[in-house]
């Protein structure tokens, strides 16, 4: 009775130890995916501390730190996605994001943000 116990707490233990790892700190790359295809501008708010924020030499990026939240400010230089890449503290859990403004490359505020989301991608 004693070693059924032991081997279903031990079971038990693998399943939980397998099923969430441990975190990874990492680098992501986060683009802005629009359905109008490339942007000139955009303003996002990611739900966490996010430290060492750069961004390619086709887009300009600003950020600052608000209440425990991450404002980013991406600006384009050229005909490019918006991209920017930051330290994250779990690479297997991007942070939550929310789209705050978008601007068309002719500088013009878009009207609705339905269809643009983030997609991040773990650099190799």
């Amino acid at each position: 009775m004693l070693s059924k116990r032991c081997t279903a707490i031990a079971l038990t233990s693998l399943v939980l130890a397998c099923s969430d790892p441990q975190p990874l700190p990492g680098e992501l790359d986060a683009v802005l995916l629009s359905p109008h295809g490339r942007e000139g501008a955009a303003s996002i708010e990611v739900d966490a501390v996010i430290h060492q924020i750069e961004a390619p030499s086709s887009t300009v990026v600003y950020s600052d730190i608000i209440d425990g939240r991450t404002r980013v400010i991406l600006v384009a230089r050229s005909g490019t996605h918006l991209t920017f890449r930051f330290l994250a503290p779990d690479v297997h859990r991007p942070p939550d994001v929310r789209i705050l403004e978008v601007a068309s490359p002719a500088n013009e505020l878009r009207s609705g943000l339905d269809g643009y989301r983030v997609d991040f991608a773990k650099v190799q």
